[in-house]
């Protein structure tokens, strides 16, 4: 883009003057529309001699109020297939160019696949989003995108949503839908760590009438994350918070901790796996005591995973002394690590 700036300031520069007319007396009543209708193009309306490059679209933004956009980006701008896992986990910065004047800096963590990632950005001042708006989109000097903001009022937005999985490399998986119209697919907004995210469903959900999402976090190996998700009005998700980590081995999911009221000294946890036929949790064990923790307790109604046993009964002051415990699949086989859960203990209740 900056070498069409240049091409139209040489053309500008160079220009023939103009020859002398005389005033008609004439004014245009919709002069103040052509000229706020002029200040952008998008470039494929200017000749070749100005600008040969063209957007790749791969990339789009959505207004969804005067303060937020959504950017949205595929493949990292379609980075080549063989590149992708080189780049994976890094931030990409992205520029951002309003009505060919105003400019955002932004950046996201690209998840190295081939899907669209979402993210949202401040929107500029003054933005109106009922107003149709020219942007550009440009990464590393290429053009990604060249067009008019949309709106998010355009496509359909969640009103029901779970969160299902959390799979080794970071990545949110779940379901959505919109009741009206189960076969549509959907945004949302995603949660991680205090971050807020965006996410569009994709292909059909197992054999159900919803649509499952993916959404690639940042959170690193051994770490629990805080994890929900909303719609656009606000309403959380099913099961909303639950809390996601991932080892040498799997995903796991970890939902609905809670005091168990029986004794007031143990915790139930729900622990998942990201795949239940692969990576089934017999118990935990308390490498610090030796203890053995079967996982043998029913899922409360409302956590309900594959069978509906799925639950841990763990001691508290195991939890608050952050004694290093490892999950135990079949045969006794180790399915690596649990990271400390004290974070959980504000949640717990």
């Amino acid at each position: 883009m900056p070498q069409l700036y240049q091409n139209i300031l040489h053309q500008v520069v160079h220009a023939e003057p103009c020859r002398p007319v005389s005033y008609t007396g004439f004014r245009d009543p919709d002069i103040d529309t052509h000229v706020a209708e002029a200040r952008w193009l998008p470039v494929w309306r200017f000749p070749s001699f100005l600008v040969k490059e063209r957007s790749t679209g791969s990339a789009m933004v959505l207004a969804v109020d005067s303060e937020t956009l959504i950017i949205g980006v595929r493949a990292g701008g379609d980075i080549p297939e063989k590149q992708r896992g080189a780049y994976r986990n890094t931030e990409q910065s992205l520029t951002i160019i309003m009505n060919g004047r105003t400019v955002i800096q932004a950046s996201y963590v690209y998840d190295g696949s081939s899907r669209w990632q979402y993210f949202l950005v401040n929107a500029p001042d003054g933005f109106d989003p009922s107003k149709s708006v020219g942007c550009e989109i440009e990464r590393d000097g290429r053009l990604m995108f060249s067009g008019s903001t949309g709106s998010l009022q355009d496509f359909h937005l969640a009103d029901k949503i779970n969160i299902v999985r959390f799979l080794r490399g970071g990545l949110i998986e779940g379901w959505a839908t919109y009741t009206d119209n189960p076969d549509v697919d959907v945004f949302l907004k995603i949660h991680a760590d205090g971050q807020v995210g965006v996410a569009r469903s994709g292909k059909q959900w197992r054999n159900d009438p919803l649509r499952m999402f993916r959404f690639a976090t940042p959170v690193p190996a051994n770490n629990l994350a805080k994890l929900s998700a909303e719609t656009f009005k606000g309403a959380k998700s099913k099961r909303s918070p639950v809390w996601g980590f991932f080892n040498e081995t799997s995903g796991f999911l970890i939902a609905n901790p809670r005091i168990d009221a029986s004794d007031k000294k143990n915790v139930l946890l729900t622990i998942v796996p990201e795949d239940i036929d692969k990576f089934l949790i017999e118990h935990v064990l308390d490498n610090e005591t030796g203890q053995v923790h079967p996982l043998d307790q029913a899922d409360a109604p409302n956590f309900k995973y594959y069978e509906g046993k799925n639950t841990v009964q763990l001691p508290l002051a195991a939890l608050k002394a952050e004694n290093p415990m490892q999950l135990i699949g079949k045969n006794g086989r180790s399915l690596g690590h649990l990271p400390s859960l004290k974070t959980l203990l504000p949640s717990i209740k």
